[in-house]
């Protein structure tokens, strides 16, 4: 049990940077389109 959790929280860490850097792609986006 803690060796399957210790392997998915790298994975679940990498899909929210991930996640979070879509979020801030997206805002950027948006800034640049307001001006």
């Amino acid at each position: 049990m803690s060796d399957s959790l210790f392997d998915a929280l790298p994975v679940a860490l990498i899909r929210l940077d991930a996640g979070g850097r879509v979020v801030r792609l997206n805002a950027a986006a948006a800034r640049l389109l307001r001006l």
